[in-house]
C-alpha cells in the first residue's frame, strides 16, 4: 500500500492509499475518506500531469499513455478494433477523484500514477465512472451523523477481446520485459 498525503510538523496526514501491484504493473484499488460537499472548497480542478513518484519505471508509466494504449490495442488484436479505438480511446482515469478533496494542493495530489487505471473515455470522462463519482459524493452528503464515508475503488479482472482469429486475448498494456526503466 502506498500512502499519499502530507507531512506537517512531523505528522503524516494521509489523503488516500493505493494498492499498486509492482509485479503486474497495475493499481488494484485505492481507498479514501470522502467528506460531504459542504466541506469542499471549490478549488479549480488542476491542469497538471500525472507523476510516477519513483514507484514505477518510465516504461510502465508510458504504457498507459493514450497513444501507447492505442498502439498496444492495434498490435494485440491485429487491427481488429482500430476503428473503435479512434472513437473510444483509452486514457488514465482516477480511482480517487480529484473533486473529492478540499484544496487545490490536495486535488493535485490525486494526479499520481498509483491512483489511475486505464479506462475507455466512454466510461471515464463522460460515462458511468463520472456518475459513480457523483453518486458516491451524494452518499457522503446524506450522512447526517457521520463526518465522512470510506470508499474503495478499483478494477476487476483483465479485459479480454477476441482477436482476428476469434481467440479471446487478454488486454495487457505492458509486456513485463518492457517494464525496465527506459
Amino acid at each position: 500500500m502506498y500512502q499519499v498525503g502530507y507531512r506537517i510538523d512531523g505528522t503524516f496526514l494521509e489523503l488516500y492509499r493505493s494498492c499498486y501491484d509492482k509485479v503486474n504493473y497495475i493499481t488494484r484499488y485505492a481507498e479514501a475518506y470522502i467528506y460531504p460537499s459542504e466541506n469542499i472548497i471549490n478549488a479549480d480542478r488542476p491542469k497538471c500531469t500525472f507523476t510516477k513518484d519513483g514507484i514505477m519505471s518510465g516504461g510502465v508509466e508510458k504504457s498507459i499513455h493514450k497513444i501507447n494504449v492505442t498502439n498496444t490495442f492495434s498490435l494485440l488484436y491485429k487491427g481488429k478494433y482500430d476503428h473503435e479505438m479512434q472513437n473510444n480511446q483509452m486514457d488514465r482515469g482516477h480511482l480517487i477523484a480529484a473533486d473529492d478533496f478540499l484544496t487545490y494542493d490536495q486535488k493535485v495530489a490525486t494526479f499520481k500514477m498509483v491512483n489511475v487505471i486505464p479506462q475507455f473515455n466512454s466510461i471515464q470522462a463522460t460515462g458511468n465512472w463520472v456518475k459513480i463519482e457523483k453518486f458516491v459524493r451524494s452518499l457522503a452528503d446524506q450522512q447526517n451523523n457521520l463526518p465522512c464515508i470510506y470508499v474503495q475503488t478499483g478494477s476487476y479482472g483483465v479485459l479480454k477481446l477476441t482477436d482476428t482469429s476469434g481467440i479471446p486475448t487478454p488486454t495487457i498494456m505492458l509486456n513485463p520485459s518492457r517494464a525496465i526503466n527506459r
